[in-house]
């Protein structure tokens, strides 16, 4: 009899860590990628007070990291990326790919299908060329300088889903033209953009001209979101918009009364109110212990289109950019105690395994 022993093929899960004498599988990320990882795998980026430099992303991998910690022993340590490409070129793709709890401090230009985006940190412009994608609890995050584009592309992308996530476009000195600068950019009428809130704020300089452009030609379904400003002479929200659906939003505008957004169940010129208590005077920046809920006596709780509150942020996302350390066991042993079992019965393993380093 001739026992044929079958080669199964598992995904590995490996570390990545810059930090002198950590001991993970590489010390770099693209080094990682290109040498030793396959589709399918998983990558650990530990936190670190050095950037990983860029990444182009060419195999389906999911790369996972805690922000930075809340402990006082490295709390300032953050998995930094500098900038992201994720591209379908021949027989190669990221598509199906998952990053999460980065910080992406450059350009990301994603060409790939299937791509999530989960608990990241963005501080500049997000190119999403691609379609069936979902960008969920992230921080959008800008002084002015670089406009937030969710889709530039041609065709547009479609069925991408943008939700659950805070944009904020901040001037802190200077002048500037706002309709040069925005918040989401082309696109097509299958993407959704839901449950967002979109601030910008003058904190001692001037968005002049109307402010920023909130959709550009975006041609999205447009639901749930939270429009906040504090820019004087504040144009209409949907200003430089075309083919857009406004369903059940909230516009606010301290300093001056905007026009109605068009569509049904929205909720214009009204004060939302937070749980965190922001205000024109306390402004709604993004802070690790920010609180972006409704209060129950806000206009638009339980007023979105799903049946929950416009503009929901939190609620179940735990945003990692604070957090622990993966719970991701490392493994010294795994040893078969019965390789020979009966039907019916149960086979033994023992397996030694520890925490990382």
């Amino acid at each position: 009899m001739i026992f044929l022993a079958p080669t199964v093929a598992s995904a590995r899960i490996w570390t990545v860590d810059n930090t002198p004498g950590s001991g993970a599988d590489s010390s770099s990320l693209q080094g990682l990628i290109d040498q030793k990882a396959a589709n399918g795998d998983t990558i650990i980026v530990m936190p670190s007070t050095v950037s990983y430099g860029g990444i182009n992303l060419y195999k389906k991998l999911f790369i996972y990291s805690r922000g930075h910690s809340s402990n006082t022993i490295d709390k300032d340590r953050t998995a930094m990326i500098n900038s992201i490409y994720t591209s379908y070129t021949g027989s190669t793709s990221s598509s199906g790919s998952a990053i999460k709890g980065l910080r992406i401090l450059g350009q990301v230009s994603v060409y790939s299908n299937n791509i999530h985006f989960q608990n990241c940190f963005f501080d500049a412009t997000v190119y999403l060329s691609s379609s069936n994608s979902l960008i969920e609890g992230c921080v959008f995050y800008q002084s002015i300088g670089f406009s937030l584009v969710f889709v530039v592309t041609s065709p547009s992308p479609s069925n991408n889903i943008v939700s659950h996530n805070y944009f904020a476009q901040i001037l802190s000195s200077g002048w500037v033209s706002g309709p040069n600068y925005g918040f989401v950019e082309s696109g097509n009428s299958t993407n959704l953009i839901i449950n967002n809130i979109f601030a910008e704020m003058e904190n001692g300089g001037t968005i002049a001209y109307g402010g920023l452009t909130y959709f550009r030609s975006s041609y999205a379904k447009i639901y749930n979101n939270i429009l906040w400003s504090n820019v004087s002479k504040r144009a209409r929200f949907d200003t430089l918009n075309y083919g857009s659906v406004f369903k059940n939003n909230l516009t606010y505008s301290h300093n001056s009364a905007v026009a109605k957004l068009p569509g049904t169940g929205n909720i214009n010129d009204t004060m939302p109110v937070f749980e965190g208590g922001y205000s024109a005077t306390n402004l709604p920046y993004y802070r690790t212990n920010a609180d972006f809920r409704l209060k129950s006596t806000s206009p638009g709780k339980n007023a979105g289109t799903d049946s929950t509150d416009v503009g929901l942020y939190g609620g179940g996302y735990k945003f990692s950019i604070v957090g622990n350390v993966p719970g991701v066991a490392v493994f010294d042993d795994f040893e078969v105690l019965n390789p020979v079992i009966k039907k019916g019965t149960a086979l033994k393993v023992r397996i030694l395994a520890r925490k990382p380093e």
